[in-house]
C-alpha cells in the first residue's frame, strides 16, 4: 500500500511501527487543506486509471498471456 500511495501522490505514507510518524503525518494534514485536496485529487485520478475496466482487462490479458506463454489476447 505504501508503494501506491507515494506513486500515486495521494496520501502520507509512514512506517506502520512508528506511532509518532503517523501522528505527525495526520498532524501535516490537519493543518493544510491544499494538501489535503492535492492529495484527494491524485487518489481520485490513480483510482480512475488503475481501476478503469479497460486498464484492468490489459493488465490482466498480458499476466494470462504471460503464464500460457502466447502473444497476448486480442480484443
Amino acid at each position: 500500500a505504501q508503494v501506491v500511495v507515494q506513486r500515486a501522490c495521494a496520501g502520507v505514507a509512514v512506517p506502520p511501527e512508528d506511532p509518532s510518524a503517523m501522528v505527525a503525518g495526520l498532524q501535516r494534514l490537519a493543518e493544510s487543506p491544499d494538501e489535503r485536496s492535492r492529495l484527494g485529487a491524485n487518489g481520485r485520478a490513480c483510482a480512475g486509471r488503475e481501476l478503469d475496466r479497460d486498464a484492468v482487462l490489459t493488465r490482466f490479458e498480458q499476466q494470462l498471456a504471460a503464464l500460457v506463454g502466447g502473444g497476448g489476447a486480442g480484443r
